[in-house]
Order: C-alpha cells, then sequence, then structure tokens
C-alpha cells in the first residue's frame, strides 16, 4: 500500500520597484506562487502491479502583472486534478502502462482583477495514455 501526501504554504511578496508616484501599488504577490499547493496519492503495488490514484490542488495565483492598472492583473483561479497511472511489468524488459489524466475534468478559469472578468476559460477534458515499454539493458 502507497499513502503520500505533502503540502506547500506559501506567503509572498514582490516589490514591483515602481516608486512612490506610481498609479498602482507597488507590492504584489509574487507571479505563479499560489499560497497553498498539495497532493495526495493513494497506491498499491503487487505481482508486477502498480496503481496509483493522485490529487493535486494549486491555489489561486496571480499570473501576470500589468504595470500601469492593478485592476488588470490576470489571476488564475484554483486547480484540481485527479489523475490514474496504471503499469503491469509483463517481465524485466517489458512494461504495460496506462495513464488517465484530469478525471474529475477541471477547467482552467483566469480572469482580471475580479473573478467575474472573464481573462480565459479553458475546458481540457480527460486524457488517456496506453502504452507499451520495453527496455534492453
Amino acid at each position: 500500500m502507497i499513502l503520500m501526501a505533502n503540502a506547500t504554504f506559501t506567503d509572498s511578496d514582490a516589490d514591483l520597484g515602481l516608486g512612490p508616484d506610481a498609479d498602482r501599488g507597488n507590492e504584489s504577490k509574487l507571479p505563479l506562487q499560489a499560497d497553498l499547493v498539495a497532493n495526495f496519492v493513494v497506491g498499491y503495488e503487487n505481482y508486477g502491479w502498480s496503481v496509483r490514484l493522485s490529487s493535486a490542488f494549486i491555489g489561486n495565483r496571480i499570473a501576470e502583472i500589468n504595470l500601469a492598472d492593478q485592476s488588470n492583473d490576470l489571476y488564475e483561479d484554483g486547480h484540481h486534478q485527479i489523475d490514474l497511472t496504471v503499469k503491469y511489468d509483463v517481465n524485466e524488459q517489458l512494461q504495460l502502462y496506462f495513464n488517465a489524466m484530469n478525471l474529475g475534468e477541471e477547467p482552467n478559469y483566469r480572469y482580471y482583477g475580479r473573478s467575474r472578468f472573464n481573462g480565459q476559460y479553458d475546458e481540457i477534458g480527460r486524457s488517456y495514455v496506453f502504452g507499451i515499454s520495453y527496455r534492453s539493458f
């Protein structure tokens, strides 16, 4: 049985170096740094089989800073993704694998200043990969 978990809590600040006469504030969160990033994995490995279900969360974060107008800063909404990985070792050289990503079909959403001002909305959907791996040495 495999059980893994981690969480990172971050409080970041960036000095934009705009000086006291700037129209916007001189402080901002560090771009692309979420206050919370967390992962959880549960899995099982035995008799050549490996099965893992993973969950990853990235909290809200600022994606781009607009130096002229703070209300036009671009933010990314928090994102939660669930993935499944299954592997089977046929022998020491040959492995079959299957990956299913974004099982919850979580969309990606970016907005300007406040969440009601859409900047980008992507529905990625699920994706699947099946493959064969061969190790010759």
